[in-house]
């Protein structure tokens, strides 16, 4: 057999496997992305929730001591 035509074959399968991994890396990638998303939107909403807690205490101790009205 020709060395230029097994090169050439083994050029080709070598992208190929190539192209394959960097699929693989990229697709893992953006599941990770995706799960972060969700965690921090998560998050998110737990902060908002504690921020909103955190105000209606404050206000109730604000009424409860005169520094404010109902």
């Amino acid at each position: 057999m020709n060395i230029k035509a097994i090169l050439s074959l083994a050029s080709v399968a070598l992208l190929l496997v190539t192209i394959y991994e960097q699929n693989n890396a990229i697709n893992l990638k953006k599941d990770q992305i995706i799960t972060l998303k969700a965690q921090n939107d998560s998050l998110a909403k737990a902060n908002d929730s504690l921020y909103s807690n955190y105000w209606s205490l404050k206000t109730y101790i604000d009424v409860k001591e005169g520094k404010a009205k109902e």
